[in-house]
């Protein structure tokens, strides 16, 4: 479903609750679900999940699997595809090297929200998406829309 995927089309009013998120997460790392559709190669952004992260650290996130199953079923129910995750970092917006063999798991949209912990308000800098495709990490173009 996503080898030819193009990018993915979001809402300003949505980049805006990830980063909301993501600041009052900080300095555990914020994780969210992305659901949505999928279109002529572009993943649509309808919907986020927060989501608790259980290792409660600053370098990495695991969600509850059991938390997982219930929110999938409960946008699959709704005819909503999963269709990424979303996550910050307190460092630039790359996948970190305990991102991408996670990554090659789970061969959705990854969403990273870089920000620097030098600034006191601890501001982002930016989001890129990424996806594990041809054996290698790609980056996936993000319209903001």
């Amino acid at each position: 479903m996503f080898e030819t995927i193009k990018g993915i089309n979001l809402k300003k009013a949505l980049l805006n609750e990830m980063i909301k998120f993501a600041k009052k997460s900080y300095p555990t790392e914020a994780v969210m679900l992305l659901f949505g559709q999928i279109s002529q190669d572009w993943a649509f952004l309808e919907v986020l999940e927060p989501m608790k992260n259980i290792r409660d650290s600053p370098i990495t996130f695991e969600i509850d699997p059991e938390e997982f199953y219930k929110i999938y079923l409960k946008n699959e129910d709704a005819n909503r595809k999963f269709i990424g995750i979303f996550h910050s970092h307190p460092a630039p917006s790359y996948p970190s090297q305990i991102d991408i063999p996670n990554m090659k798991v789970n061969q959705v949209i990854w969403l990273i929200l870089g920000g620097s912990i030098a600034e006191s308000d601890f501001a982002f800098k930016n989001i890129k998406g990424y996806i594990w495709r041809n054996d290698s990490v790609q980056e996936v173009e993000i319209q903001i829309i």
